[in-house]
């Protein structure tokens, strides 16, 4: 019998496998603002309802309120303010409102609250309602609601129904306010055939937001562009008079139900059924005249660089991806050179970069540093962006108060990523009618259901509500992959740091008796080498013979799907999407082609929210996410905020490779975020001259204006630490050698005492074994043996891989041309021969790692790209597709 731990492996392997295709391909954006502490931007914007409706300067009245009309009073002191309308893109921005009166009750919504939505229309006086999203069906109520509120209908006790457009009515029956979608201007989308165009998975709208006990109220709004919703467009080049790109701008509409109805009765919360609650669709006219209207600005999806123009090719690590999109239009402006840029497995970038096959790619953003085969190419590293790993929550309290304040211990994440919870294994005791809680495993006796109701969670967090049980859905941790990722590595080792998670992990209870699913444990992850890549035992399935849902049943990768980037991990956390699959649908279609099969559950509703994502500092800030604060090995909880940050900087120690740091999860630096990340951008020095120019401009920018902290194209996002002195002196030096290869010098060390830090060969590292190479490492655990040689497998793994024990929902469609957007929730990949790009035969190494630092091969890249890609793309609804990392 093949152990769980063989059998987690080899999945691994399979999956790490997947890196050889590119995840996302990227075309340039303006980034977004950090939101997540409620921050404004030099955009931000508040309006008084009072004022009226303002249109595209949001401040000129193009329509005023009627002080004799009974709503007035009930909207009379409401100021709404808006954190970013300039440099929109596919992001989330914070709406903030104040002097109003509270929402009735604890949890539901029976007046004085907000409903929130994305509309297109009119350049200069704004929307009408059939431009606006709203009324996906099939959504979750948030708390009691008067229905009709939530969907698109014209109230028969509007006095103003009698007035609406003869376009209204609705051929199916009824006056409903149709969708006409911006990019098809002459069509009309009646209900229930919107869902054609958004449902309750790809919506934006905000159903309900309460206004709490002082009149204040908050609702984090994430806005789509035309990649993300091409029926909205918004976004949508536009060339203007002097040629010049723009994106067509949006509006953001916020429609306050009151304490009246549509009709003028007073709500009364004591009355009978009808007088209960405000009423009326935020379509309907008598509400939509009571609209606060804000017009967006938006950064165009394309265009900022010249069509058609040669592209000069960079790829690797996530870590740089907002960078990139920010910097893209600064480096092209000028007759500048045009960079792509493809996010892969940073191993994938290292093997990649140093291919002396013509055509490959010359620069490769890296964590960790590349080791070129010997005779091969040399590298130079030069540093372009200071971010970090994230763990962002959105979590909220039942009347909608955002959670910002979360404290997580290593241990705390080692159980997250060994499925320990019962509610993280199919057949958790919950899941199922029928199942006999005597069958449960012994192991999972004393384990809690899920996190939020761990005793060592509850201890560290006592502010923090637990998760509602109706919202069982398992997944409160997106992760990213099957890809693998130097980041993953780094969180692992920030875990193996720690003395109670390596005990935890070895098998020793906490101390309320929890312990780690024995399949996890076998796979000694409480020591090093660290895997650089998501373990999941897929292999586990649950399968009531008493239903007649057939075999396998309910299985790992249904209850916990992985996302497909860091930036689509925070973004479905942003959108309360768990991503399970845990309906059961007889009528779908599953992965092997029969019926049946399990359908993802619905998006968590206001007051429900309960997720975490690993993610990148960049992206948590990009959908205005909180964070979580992490324990560092000096004992202390430290946020990822610009301090912190430098001071993980400071703590960082050299590796093997002059100019390339790495963490020290064992520092005593107190201040000192523990997932503080550098990442450097790789670069072939055996280039043609003009290439390498090329790149050189491109560090030149990075390490000058590209680190200027903003907004604007060409600026350095929110969630990036600017490049210290010390860092950007050593990239300016890296660009000039670039550009007088007869003068070329070893870049600057940062090491005093020279590279490799002593004879240790690095952190973590023993011997020749280098970073997390130990004595050598464990072949059965896909390390490396001690003098650093590859051993033919992906980190984590012992054998090949096994393409049967791949769940159907693990993987991802490739696209073979990385300037076009992939498919829905789709990675872009290699040539359609099975190559990486610019690669030649996958079966022949081009490159070993850096002493102990794994790199895997692509033997099966094929394989295992055509049975994930080809399984994924039956596994039921689309993956979001994120914004400008599709365009």
């Amino acid at each position: 019998m093949v152990s769980s731990a063989l059998r987690i492996r080899a999945v691994s392997a399979a999956l790490a496998l997947v890196a050889g295709m590119g995840l996302l391909a990227y075309e340039p954006a303006a980034p977004a603002a950090n939101a997540a502490d409620n921050e404004l931007t030099d955009s931000a914007v508040t309006l008084s309802w009072s004022d009226g409706i303002v249109g595209a300067d949001n401040s000129t009245v193009v329509e005023e309120r009627d002080p004799e009309h009974f709503m007035y009073d009930d909207f009379d002191g409401l100021e709404v303010t808006v954190s970013q309308t300039d440099d929109i893109q596919a992001q989330a921005v914070d709406v903030t409102w104040s002097g109003w009166n509270p929402t009735p009750g604890t949890a539901d919504f029976i007046g004085n609250y907000l409903q929130v939505m994305q509309c297109w229309g009119d350049q200069e006086t704004g929307p009408l309602p059939e431009n606006c999203v709203w009324g996906a069906e099939g959504m979750p109520l948030p708390g009691k609601i008067e229905l009709g509120s939530l969907f698109r209908g014209v109230s028969a006790s509007d006095p103003l129904a009698g007035g609406v457009p003869p376009h209204y009515q609705n051929p199916a029956g009824g006056v409903h306010v149709p969708f006409r979608p911006a990019n098809a201007e002459d069509e009309l989308v009646y209900p229930p055939n919107i869902e054609t165009l958004f449902d309750r998975w790809t919506t934006n709208e905000v159903r309900g937001v309460r206004t709490d006990a002082d009149g204040n109220g908050e609702a984090i709004f994430t806005v789509q562009n035309a990649i993300d919703a091409p029926h909205l467009g918004c976004g949508s080049p536009v060339e203007g008079p002097d040629q010049a790109v723009d994106g067509r701008d949006c509006w953001l509409v916020i429609v306050p139900h009151g304490m009246h109805q549509v009709g003028g009765t007073l709500v009364d919360p004591a009355a009978t059924q009808d007088a209960q609650f405000a009423d009326g669709s935020p379509l309907t006219p008598t509400l939509w005249n009571q609209r606060i209207q804000v017009q967006l600005d938006f950064a165009p999806v394309s265009g900022t660089c010249p069509v058609g123009a040669e592209q000069r090719a960079t790829i690797g690590s996530e870590l740089v991806a907002e960078a990139m999109f920010s910097w893209q239009p600064g480096l092209c402006a000028g007759d500048g050179a045009t960079f792509s840029y493809l996010s892969m497995a940073d191993s994938e970038g290292r093997r990649q970069v140093t291919s002396d096959v013509e055509g490959a790619t010359g620069l490769a953003y890296t964590y960790s540093p590349v080791t070129p085969v010997e005779g091969g190419p040399e590298i130079v590293h030069a540093p372009v962006a200071v971010s970090g790993l994230a763990i962002a929550l959105n979590i909220e309290e039942l009347d909608g108060t955002v959670v910002r304040d979360v404290r997580l211990t290593p241990r705390l994440v080692a159980k997250l990523l060994t499925q320990s919870y019962l509610h993280d294994v199919p057949g958790g005791y919950q899941l199922f009618a029928g199942f006999d809680e005597s069958e449960i495993p012994e192991w999972q006796v004393e384990n809690p259901e899920d996190l939020s109701r761990d005793p060592e969670f509850t201890e560290l967090n006592p502010e923090v509500p637990p998760k509602i049980r109706s919202q069982w859905g398992a997944n409160m941790l997106r992760i990213a992959g099957p890809y693998p990722a130097d980041a993953w590595r780094e969180l692992w080792r920030w875990i193996q740091a720690d003395d109670e998670a390596v005990a935890w992990l070895n098998g020793e209870p906490d101390e309320h008796g929890m312990v780690i699913n024995p399949a996890y444990q076998e796979l000694n992850l409480d020591e090093p080498p660290a895997p650089d890549s998501v373990l999941r035992n897929v292999e586990n399935c649950y399968h009531n013979p008493e239903s007649s849902i057939p075999e396998p049943g309910y299985c790992t990768l249904d209850l916990l799907p992985f996302a497909t980037s860091f930036a689509d991990s925070a973004h479905r956390a942003r959108l309360g999407q768990s991503g399970n699959r845990a309906d059961w649908d007889g009528y779908a279609t599953s992965p092997s082609g029969g019926l049946g099969w399990w359908s993802e559950v619905d998006p968590q509703g206001p007051g429900w929210r309960w997720q975490l994502a690993v993610t990148d500092t960049a992206s948590a800030d990009l959908y205005s996410l909180p964070t979580a604060s992490l324990r560092n090995a000096a004992g202390e909880f430290v946020q990822p905020d610009e301090a912190n940050l430098a001071a993980g900087v400071e703590a960082m120690v050299p590796t093997d490779v002059d100019g390339v740091l790495q963490i020290d999860p064992e520092t005593d630096n107190a201040a000192a975020y523990p997932l503080t990340m550098i990442t450097y951008a790789a670069v072939r020095e055996e280039q043609d001259e003009e290439a390498l120019a090329d790149y050189a401009a491109l560090l030149t920018y990075a390490a000058g204006p590209g680190q200027t902290p903003g907004l604007a194209a060409g600026q350095l996002p929110p969630g990036y630490l600017p490049l210290n002195d010390d860092l950007r002196a050593q990239t300016l030096a890296v660009a000039e050698d670039l550009v007088t290869p007869d003068e070329r010098d070893d870049p600057p060390g940062l090491n005093p005492n020279g590279p490799g830090g002593g004879d240790d060969g690095g952190t973590e590292g023993g011997g020749d074994g280098g970073v997390d190479g130990g004595d050598g490492g464990d072949d059965s655990g896909g390390g490396l043996d001690g003098t650093g040689a590859d051993d033919g497998l992906p980190p984590g793994s012992g054998d090949a891989p096994d393409p049967a024990a791949l769940a159907p929902n693990g993987g991802n469609e490739s696209t073979g041309d990385p300037t076009q957007p992939p498919a829905d929730g789709a990675a872009a990949g290699g040539p359609d021969d099975g190559t990486a790009p610019g690669v030649d035969d996958p079966s022949t190494p081009v490159a070993q790692s850096t002493p102990g630092e794994p790199i895997g091969p692509m033997q099966y890249a094929l394989l295992v790209v055509l049975i994930v890609g080809l399984l994924g793309a039956t596994a039921g609804p689309a993956v979001l597709k994120l914004g400008p990392r599709a365009a």
